[in-house]
C-alpha cells in the first residue's frame, strides 16, 4: 500500500517533515524502523481510554442513574422517560453517517474537542430543566449531539488507525475503559444523586467531561502515516503478513475498503444485522437496569452499585475478549458470549435474592463486554481507510434498534408492571444475533466499483 511504504531518503521535504515530528514527539517510533521505548500508538490508546472511561461513560450511566429521579421530579411515566433516552439514540442514528465521515475527514482529536464543549454545555443546561419539553430539547438536541460528535466514533477510529496486528487487544484495552468508567461514574453519580439530587450530579458530569476529554483530544492523532510511522510500530512487510494471518483475508496487503465497496459486500449487511440485534438488547438493559433491579427487590442505590460492578468486571473481560479475538475468529467469540447472554436473561426472570442477582451480574458481564470486539471485526474486514464512515453509516440502522426497544420495554412495563415478558423477548433477540455472528464471513477482497 502506498501509505505504508518506507520513507524515501531522496525526498528532502519528507525528511524535513519527519524531523519536525521527531522533535515534537521524542517518545514515538523512529522512522528508520528502530523502535523507541514507547510506540506513539500506545499514547493514542491511553488518551482514548481516558475519554472512553469518563466523559463517554457518563452518557451511558446517566440514562440509568437519572431514570427514576427524572421520572419522579418531572412526573413522567416510564414510557415517556424511555422515549427521551431512545430518541437520543435515534438522533445518533440520523447523524451517524455525517459524523463518521467527519471523523475520517478531520480526525478524531478535533471531533473530541468540539463534542466535549457541546456535551459540557448540555449537562449544565440539563441541571436547569423543569419541563418534559425542555428535557427533550436539551438531552436530545445538545447532550446527545455532543456525545455523537465527540465520543461515539472517535476513540475506536483512532485505535483502528494505529493498530492492525494488535487491533483486538488495543480495542479491548480501550473498551475496558467503559468498565473502568462505569465502575467509577455509576456509583459516583448514584451517590451524588442520593446526596445532592440529579441536578447537581448533571453539573458534576459536565465539568468532569471538560477537564478530562479536552487534554486528551490533542493526543488522538489521525493516522500513523502522517507521523512517518506504521500501524503497530511494525515495518510494512511484517504488517502485511500479520494482517493476512489475523483477518483471514487472502490477499497480499491489508484490506482498505471504501464505504461504497464495503456497502456492496454481504458481510456488511450480516454484520449490521448482528450488531443491531446485539445493541438493541444491550441498550435496553442499560437504560432499564436500575428499574429492573428495583423490580427484583433491591433499592435504586444498590442497583447503581450493581451497575458499577458490571463496570469493574468489564475491565479484565474486554481485554481478555480482545486478546481471544486476536487468537480465534472474533465471530466465534461473539457467538459464544451472546448465547451465554441469552440464557442469562432468562435466568434473571426467575432469580430471587441478592446472591442470585450477583450471579446474574457475573454472567451478564461476558456478553456486555463484547462491544469493542464487534467493532474490531469491522476493522479486520474493511481496514483503516473508511472505518468511521462505515461505522457511522451502520449507526443509521442500529441506532433505530437501540431507540425502539427501550420504549417498547417501557410500554410493556407500564401495562404489566413486570419485566418478565421483556427479558424473555430480549433473550430471543440475543440468540438471533448469536446465529448471525456465527454465519458471518470476512469479504475475500474489495469489489470493483463500476
Amino acid at each position: 500500500m502506498k501509505e505504508l511504504s518506507p520513507p524515501d531518503s531522496n525526498h528532502p521535504k519528507k525528511q524535513e517533515g519527519e524531523h519536525s515530528h521527531k522533535s515534537q514527539f521524542p517518545f514515538q517510533k523512529k522512522v528508520s524502523g528502530r523502535p523507541s521505548k514507547i510506540f506513539f500508538g500506545w499514547w493514542v490508546v491511553l488518551a482514548a481510554f481516558i475519554v472512553h472511561s469518563i466523559p463517554s461513560s457518563f452518557y451511558s450511566s446517566v440514562t440509568s442513574i437519572f431514570f427514576l429521579p427524572l421520572t419522579k421530579d418531572l412526573r413522567l411515566s416510564r414510557t415517556s422517560t424511555s422515549l427521551v433516552f431512545s430518541l437520543s439514540r435515534a438522533q445518533g442514528a440520523l447523524s451517524g453517517p455525517i459524523v463518521g465521515y467527519a471523523v475520517d475527514r478531520w480526525g478524531p482529536g478535533q471531533m473530541v474537542f468540539l463534542g466535549t464543549l457541546i456535551t459540557t454545555g448540555g449537562y449544565l443546561l440539563l441541571a436547569r430543566v423543569d419541563s418534559y419539553t425542555g428535557l427533550i430539547l436539551i438531552y436530545i438536541g445538545v447532550i446527545s449531539v455532543g456525545h455523537n460528535i465527540g465520543f461515539m466514533h472517535t476513540v475506536l477510529t483512532a485505535v483502528n488507525q494505529w493498530f492492525v496486528k494488535k487491533r483486538g487487544m488495543a480495542m479491548g484495552l480501550v473498551g475496558s475503559a467503559v468498565g473502568f468508567g462505569g465502575a467509577f461514574t455509576a456509583p459516583t453519580l448514584g451517590m451524588a444523586v442520593h446526596l445532592w439530587g440529579w441536578r447537581v450530579a448533571a453539573i458534576l458530569a459536565g465539568i468532569a467531561a471538560l477537564v478530562t476529554a479536552v487534554p486528551c483530544s490533542f493526543l488522538l492523532r489521525k493516522t500513523p502515516d502522517k507521523m512517518g510511522l506504521h500501524p503497530d510500530g511494525t515495518s510494512p512487510p511484517e504488517l502485511n503478513k500479520t494482517t493476512v494471518e489475523q483477518s483471514g483475508i487472502q490477499n497480499n496487503e491489508p484490506t482498505n475498503f471504501t464505504f461504497t465497496q464495503a456497502f456492496r459486500t454481504k458481510s456488511f449487511w450480516m454484520l449490521l444485522l448482528a450488531i443491531t440485534l446485539r445493541l438493541a438488547v444491550n441498550h435496553t438493559i442499560t437504560i432499564h437496569f436500575i428499574p429492573i433491579m428495583v423490580w427484583k427487590g433491591v433499592t435504586a442505590t444498590y442497583g447503581a452499585f450493581l451497575l458499577g460492578a458490571i463496570g469493574v468486571l468489564n475491565i479484565p473481560l474486554r481485554i481478555l475478549l480482545g486478546v481471544l479475538g486476536d487468537i480465534w475468529p472474533k465471530a466465534r467469540v461473539m457467538t459464544f458470549a451472546l448465547v451465554l447472554g441469552s440464557l442469562t436473561l432468562v435466568y434473571l426472570v426467575y432469580s430471587e435474592g441478592t446472591w442470585q442477582l450477583w450471579l446474574f451480574i457475573l454472567l451478564y458481564t461476558i456478553p456486555d463486554a463484547t462491544g469493542t470486539l464487534n467493532w474490531a471485526m469491522i476493522g479486520d474486514f474493511y481496514g483503516r481507510r473508511s472505518f468511521a464512515t462505515i461505522r457511522g453509516s451502520m449507526n443509521l440502522v442500529y441506532g433505530w434498534g437501540t431507540a425502539v426497544f427501550p420504549v417498547l420495554a417501557g410500554i410493556i412495563y407500564d401495562r404489566t408492571e413486570s419485566y418478565s415478558i421483556i427479558l424473555w423477548f430480549l433473550s430471543l433477540v440475543w440468540a438471533a444475533s448469536a446465529i448471525v455472528f456465527m454465519l458471518v464471513r470476512p469479504p475475500k477482497s474489495p469489489p470493483l466499483i463500476s
